[in-house]
């Protein structure tokens, strides 16, 4: 728990936003860059996301972290009358550790996601090399924690990512969209009707 009370306030409340629209996730994804003996090696890393349309609270947790990446998506262009949505990320492994070592406490629906990709941060043994193949075991354990991340983020909907060629163990906060295409493909139902039988 942190020592200051209000800084403790302020990570609880952070940790109740991450909970509800935040990411969690380790990605997978092949290096295009080929090892000398022509084996292509996997990539695997952490990734923290919180998205929202309001602007002033993504700000918010920009500021509170002092890391890591402000941005907004813009307006799709099939929707246009949809909100645009901000986004904050963190991607590297000492800033994804500071950030979840202060949300850990708090945090109740994404704690064990948020646990398995802290330990997979801490747990870094050696960075890629992007020439050679990587170690057999190193790349089981990290595969591990990738499908443990996977399974506990499962929605049951078919994962959207950004980057071709890239896969997100996440609960990604584009599964929403997914969620809210599948409800627009439902017909709607009929009306009762008055008669009597």
């Amino acid at each position: 728990m942190q020592d200051n009370p209000q800084e403790a306030l302020l990570m609880a409340y952070l940790a109740g936003l991450f909970d509800g629209e935040g990411s969690f996730c380790i990605c997978r994804q092949p290096d295009k860059t080929k090892a000398k003996d022509g084996h292509v090696n996997t990539y695997h890393y952490p990734f923290v996301r919180i998205g929202m349309t309001c602007e002033e609270t993504m700000k918010m947790v920009h500021q509170s972290f002092g890391i890591g990446k402000y941005y907004n998506e813009g307006v799709r262009k099939d929707r246009p009358t949809y909100k645009i949505m901000h986004r904050w990320q963190v991607r590297a492994r000492e800033e994804c550790i500071l950030v979840i070592n202060k949300l850990l406490p708090y945090l109740r629906t994404k704690k064990r996601q948020a646990e398995l990709v802290l330990e997979f941060c801490e747990n870094w043994k050696e960075a890629m090399q992007r020439y050679y193949r990587q170690d057999p075991e190193i790349l089981r354990y990290r595969e591990e924690l990738f499908q443990q991340v996977k399974q506990l983020n499962h929605t049951g909907a078919p994962a959207t990512t950004e980057y071709e060629g890239r896969e997100s163990a996440s609960d990604s906060l584009l599964s929403l969209e997914t969620l809210r295409e599948e409800s627009e493909e439902v017909p709607p139902r009929k009306a009762r009707s008055n008669k009597s039988a």
